[in-house]
């Protein structure tokens, strides 16, 4: 059986790099991104991880082994106690009030994305569940340690920036790359495939989580 990791990267190659050439991450890199969008992103964000952190749960409840468990459980509280800390900070900063998140209503896509999640959660196995999740993990860490090497002059984002491109977060991701490659070993072809789409649609997703974002999209149809 091919390497999971190696084959869906190289099956979701065009939409992986798209990611790096988006207009929000490329304003990141260069610290002329409006606040007002940023700021749009870490509400909308907040809201994923709370997906995210449910298919964890229901990962680590499916688990077969206790070992497995432990490892679901240790991402789903890395991700409450570290990223959603992170937002927890910019909440206070960018001064995010009660007023915003009443008025706070999931774009299009990132209501898809979280969706996507936790559909898999309820219905799929830890690998497909897995397989729905990494990419969030491995995008966010190569795209961290990518603006680390531009360093915008904007106190906000570099410390986002820090977050991904931290050795904590790298050995995490590599974790996950294991733990997936394990999991995808004894899959069938088919079940194989199934794998590697999963993986290509959150792929999408993380572009479409930008573009939505960026272009501060919501459910309104130009006539």
């Amino acid at each position: 059986m091919p390497n999971f990791c190696q084959e869906a990267l190289a099956a979701s190659q065009k939409l992986w790099d798209a990611n790096f050439n988006h207009p929000f991450v490329q304003a990141l890199a260069d610290g002329s991104l409006d606040l007002k969008i940023f700021k749009g992103y870490v509400i909308q964000d907040a809201y994923y991880l709370q997906s995210f952190g449910a298919a964890h749960a229901l990962a680590a409840y499916k688990a077969t082994t206790s070992d497995l468990a432990i490892r679901f459980g240790q991402g789903l509280v890395d991700t409450f106690q570290s990223e959603l800390e992170l937002h927890g900070s910019f909440f206070k900063d960018l001064e995010i009030s009660q007023t915003d998140l009443d008025a706070f209503t999931p774009s299009p896509n990132a209501y898809a994305y979280s969706n996507h999640m936790r559909l898999a959660g309820h219905d799929q196995d830890m690998a497909f569940i897995l397989a729905t999740l990494l990419p969030c993990y491995w995008l966010y860490e190569e795209i961290g340690h990518y603006l680390a090497e531009h360093r915008p002059d904007n106190p906000f984002y570099n410390r986002w920036i820090d977050t991904y491109s931290s050795d904590w977060f790298s050995e995490n991701v590599r974790q996950m790359k294991d733990l997936m490659d394990q999991l995808a070993a004894d899959k069938s072809p088919e079940e194989f495939a199934a794998l590697i789409h999963a993986f290509k649609q959150s792929v999408y997703y993380e572009y479409m989580f930008w573009d939505d974002a960026y272009y501060q999209r919501d459910w309104a149809v130009e006539e």
